[in-house]
């Protein structure tokens, strides 16, 4: 509920987060991989409880891997981590296979100071970098 009252009500929340998605049609089309993806997201439309849960599950996946930066982001603990944020991300975006959008996401908080600020700032210095690192092990080892 947090999101929604964050956005000033379910309507807004909503609306929020389609714009968003209009505006980010194009790199979103990217991680569609058949028409299965399209008739899966066309079936089963987001909720209001993913837009509420999923978002604040990622968070508190991300707060515990930050405790275990020490460990490297290779460590079997990180990497079950990393494992529950991508099933997140799977229910967030409603699609099965969103490999492609996850490895694009570990890129981008390696390749953007910008992006690996804004975990640096959350999660503490050198999360954004530690993140991107751990994510992208992750799909590797999983191809």
């Amino acid at each position: 509920m947090k999101y929604i009252e964050n956005m000033g009500g379910e309507e807004q929340a909503r609306n929020s987060f389609e714009k968003t998605f209009i505006d980010n049609q194009a790199a979103l089309d990217k991680y569609i991989v058949d028409d299965n993806d399209i008739k899966n997201m066309q079936d089963n439309p987001i909720s209001e409880d993913v837009l509420n849960k999923s978002p604040e599950k990622i968070k508190l996946l991300s707060r515990q891997m930050a405790e275990l930066t020490d460990k490297g982001y290779d460590a079997d603990s990180v990497q079950y981590l990393v494992a529950k944020i991508e099933d997140e991300h799977k229910i967030l975006f409603n699609m099965v296979n969103v490999r492609a959008l996850f490895m694009d996401l570990g890129k981008l908080y390696l390749e953007s100071k910008e992006a690996s600020a804004s975990y640096d700032s959350i999660y503490g210095m050198g999360f954004g970098k530690f993140y991107g690192n751990a994510v992208l092990y992750y799909c590797d080892s999983k191809t």
